[in-house]
């Protein structure tokens, strides 16, 4: 965990802590796609964020992204500018960021934990933001299951609480990279936890 300077506001670098992205390199080549298990040739590299995207991270987003004007606050949910299209909506419970008419905070303890609640339009956002992009489901896939044609990332045996976090392991989302279930390229929580776009 480290703090990192933002280009666009002191805000996002001085108040918040936050996992720099760390990027696992999918080489170019083929694997075993879907249920019906076809197999599919990716012929170029691409590289995955090793860890789901955290509070921390998008929250140092927001507020870059509310200070140069590319989104908008309206009764707590979150706007794009150009398209007035939802990002979030900070109303849900589940929700573990706030704004306080100032400034965006996350809940004690949350920090650490996988952004959840996030419209496509916000993971869009967030990642052109930075001049990523989103993975394709074939590449999310290829780096979840590997070239081996197993079921899962860690293989074919079901999952467990300590492999994966699904439902009746922990009651709702854990902090990211806490399961031991690491696809073979070595990219967490491709399995439960929280939904990916």
């Amino acid at each position: 965990i480290e703090t990192l300077v933002s280009d666009y506001t002191e805000i996002a670098s001085a108040t918040i802590l936050y996992f720099t992205p760390e990027w696992i390199n999918i080489p170019a080549g083929l694997f075993t796609y879907g249920e019906s298990a076809l197999l599919i040739n990716i012929n170029y590299d691409y590289e995955i964020m090793q860890y789901e995207v955290t509070n921390s991270q998008f929250v140092s987003y927001l507020e870059e992204a509310l200070a140069t004007n590319e989104i908008y606050i309206s009764s707590d949910s979150l706007f794009l500018t150009a398209s007035d299209s939802l990002i979030c909506d900070l109303n849900d419970d589940e929700s573990r960021i706030t704004w306080n008419e100032s400034k965006f905070s996350i809940d004690t303890g949350y920090e650490s934990y996988p952004i959840s609640l996030v419209t496509w339009d916000g993971a869009y956002a967030f990642s052109t933001h930075y001049n990523w992009r989103l993975p394709t489901e074939r590449e999310w896939e290829k780096a979840s299951r590997g070239q081996a044609g197993t079921d899962y990332p860690w293989g074919n045996s079901p999952p467990t609480c300590e492999l994966a976090n699904y439902s009746g392991c922990y009651g709702g989302p854990i902090g990211v990279g806490l399961t031991s279930g690491l696809s073979p390229f070595g990219v967490y929580d491709m399995v439960g936890n929280v939904w990916e776009w």
